[in-house]
């Protein structure tokens, strides 16, 4: 709910640590941060596809997409003026593709099905407004049960990240 910007993100940022605090790299972000954060994204997110799922009223699980504004700001070619504001803002209504960046369910509530309607959500409303395809960002390898997810709704990897440690 966009009129009640404030109140959301922090629902959302109760969550945001503890449901990311295992993965491998994560660094906490204080309240601050995380509201600042939140507001910038306001400009180019579409509520439609950013889902907040919510059990007795508390926020269980986040999942948030943004439209790939990549696809508009590449024509562009680094330039805002004189014409790079108006292709920006009536180019913005012909992206087809989103990008996933976070999706996260509180421990608790993790393999009863919640981040599968959180997709299933976010794909059905990404449709409605002609989004039609997703790039699902950075998933880790070893994390099963979201890699596992993605492909029962017809995704593929097509590209890794490893990192390696030197061991002299």
């Amino acid at each position: 709910n966009m009129k009640k910007l404030d109140e959301e993100i922090e629902g959302i940022y109760r969550l945001y640590n503890s449901a990311w605090e295992n993965n491998w790299g994560f660094t906490p972000m204080s309240r601050n941060e995380f509201h600042h954060m939140g507001r910038q994204l306001k400009q180019i997110a579409i509520p439609d596809i950013i889902i907040v799922a919510e059990y007795k009223g508390e926020v269980v699980g986040f999942s948030l997409a943004l439209p790939d504004i990549n696809q508009v700001l590449h024509k562009m070619n680094g330039r805002l003026l004189p014409f790079g504001l108006f292709r920006l803002l009536f180019g913005m209504k012909r992206i087809d593709r989103a990008r996933s960046l976070v999706m996260g369910v509180l421990k608790e509530h993790r393999r009863k099905g919640v981040d599968a309607l959180m997709t299933l959500r976010s794909r059905e409303n990404a449709a409605r407004i002609n989004i039609n395809k997703a790039d699902f960002g950075w998933i880790l390898e070893d994390n099963e049960v979201t890699n596992n997810l993605m492909l029962a709704f017809g995704s593929h990897p097509y590209k890794k990240y490893r990192i390696y440690r030197d061991t002299f």
